[in-house]
């Protein structure tokens, strides 16, 4: 990524305007189940998800979305701080992130 790429990037990250566009316009789905977390229900607080690997049976869920709002986790078994509000977009980009470091370390070999 060159210093141009960055300060885009930079430039967009800290655009309100852009992060909220993006969170009205992607759902939790969107974001959470292609990277194996799963739906578990919906009601008055919002959606409660599982994420991936933990098989609780009957539970609670391990994380809370609302709408346009943020995610909050209750476990400390993922890579997101427990109890901290995290945005669509803020989630988006660690997902991302991690994607893409994988895909780099598979490739080196």
């Amino acid at each position: 990524m060159t210093n141009t790429d960055k300060d885009k990037f930079t430039t967009i990250a800290h655009d309100d305007d852009f992060r909220n566009n993006y969170a009205f316009r992607t759902t939790w789905a969107e974001i959470l189940k292609p990277h194996g977390w799963v739906f578990l229900r919906s009601d008055t607080r919002g959606e409660h998800w599982e994420p991936p690997g933990r098989t609780g049976g009957h539970t609670r869920g391990a994380a809370l979305t609302r709408e346009h709002g943020l995610l909050t986790v209750f476990t400390t078994s993922t890579k997101f701080e427990a109890r901290t509000p995290y945005s669509k977009f803020d989630v988006s980009i660690r997902k991302s992130r991690g994607e893409a470091v994988r895909r780099r370390v598979s490739a080196d070999g």
